[in-house]
């Protein structure tokens, strides 16, 4: 099931289709299985990424 736009966890929900995160993947919104998000789980990354950057750019707390 290809989603399309960001009401795709909402979409998912109300279809009963539970125990799925909405992510972007190879450019595209999908649903993962949260099993296999956990199972990458933790994923460390450097202080100084761009990923740990851009999310407190946006207001995200992500530690120290």
């Amino acid at each position: 099931m290809q989603l399309k736009n960001g009401k795709a966890a909402v979409d998912l929900i109300a279809q009963g289709d539970t125990g799925k995160m909405v992510g972007w993947h190879n450019g595209k919104v999908e649903a993962i299985p949260l099993s296999n998000v956990l199972a990458q789980s933790p994923l460390l990354v450097s202080a100084n990424s761009y990923l740990v950057e851009t999310a407190r750019a946006l207001g995200i707390y992500v530690g120290k």
